[in-house]
């Protein structure tokens, strides 16, 4: 079941290539559900490791909005890859109505848009 849906916007990138590929994405967004509303606050970045083997990818961020009670609340994610493979955020929050997905089991995908991508994060 999704629980929340980010537009991500890139900002910018850089990269190194060594003995594997680094890439840090700078970003910004937006997000949208029945549970918040909001926005991410300045200093977004996703960090991907491509190497022969693997692709290890960890993005963090705070947003920062409304939550499904009306109240300001901020939520930060560190989605990253698992070692089953496949990416899984974790979440802090400071909204009582949402501090249950702190516990939660999720996961999420990314689908590829014109400007960025969005984030879908779901509850198992």
């Amino acid at each position: 079941m999704e629980i929340l849906r980010i537009n991500v916007i890139i900002d910018e990138s850089y990269s190194v290539k060594g003995k594997c590929m680094v890439n840090m994405v700078l970003f910004h967004g937006e997000a949208h559900s029945d549970l918040f509303s909001g926005k991410i606050l300045p200093g977004g970045v996703d960090t991907q490791i491509y190497s022969e083997d693997k692709s290890l990818i960890s993005a963090k961020y705070i947003l920062e909005g409304t939550d499904k009670s009306g109240g300001q609340c901020r939520i930060f994610i560190h989605n990253r890859t698992s070692s089953d493979g496949k990416l899984r955020p974790a979440i802090i929050t400071d909204s009582k109505s949402l501090a249950y997905l702190q516990d939660s089991r999720l996961w999420s995908e990314i689908i590829p848009t014109d400007d960025g991508v969005d984030i879908r994060i779901c509850e198992e």
